[in-house]
């Protein structure tokens, strides 16, 4: 009997082991943000690449992992974990037309689309806005999408005083804009769902 008693108490523990260690790999990939980019714009490779590392350093600082997915990659990203999102890189003709009829001022870099999952970069207004400002655009695009994916995440009224939610972005700030300690956690929340 005390045989029995032992291998229940030892096959009790593994599961236990078992069970714990599969919780943080799950949560891991809860926190993966799959990010489909469509680049209308035609914005380069190189610089586009800059502007996601700028966007993925927002995310990496509240725990979040970003995979970006182009046009040939979407078929093997299907069954990426985490949640997925789609960022369109609008054109000046697109964002033209977008902004007319929705009744979007000139000042207005992104717009989010919670109900359909999509942020819509005016990226011709992010690069104009950097050049009038001297500062990089690739970085400055980044931090736009960031920005606009973070309402995608966030519940309504996303804005805050400071960080990346800020209502202007904080584009001019030279240190890296992050999400506050509260968006954070509510990113982390959302990605659980």
């Amino acid at each position: 009997m005390a045989t029995t008693g032992a291998l229940m108490t030892g096959l009790a523990f593994t599961a236990t082991l078992l069970t714990a260690g599969q919780a943080p790999a799950a949560q891991e990939e809860a926190r993966i943000l799959v990010l489909h980019v469509d680049n209308y714009a035609r914005v380069p490779p190189t610089a586009l690449a800059r502007a996601e590392r700028e966007a993925a350093r927002v995310y990496d600082a509240a725990g979040v992992r970003t995979l970006w997915v182009h046009g040939d990659d979407e078929a093997d990203a299907r069954d990426a974990g985490g949640k997925h999102l789609r960022v369109l890189l609008l054109g000046t003709e697109m964002t033209n037309r977008k902004a007319g009829m929705e009744r979007i001022g000139p000042d207005v870099l992104g717009r989010a689309a919670r109900q359909t999952g999509r942020a819509y970069i005016f990226t011709q207004r992010v690069v104009e806005t950097a050049l009038l400002s001297g500062r990089d655009s690739e970085l400055m695009l980044g931090r736009v999408m960031a920005h606009e994916i973070g309402h995608l995440l966030l519940n309504a009224g996303s804005h805050s005083r400071s960080g990346i939610m800020k209502e202007h972005v904080g584009l001019l700030n030279r240190a890296i804009p992050t999400f506050t300690t509260p968006q954070a956690a509510e990113i982390l929340i959302a990605l659980n769902r």
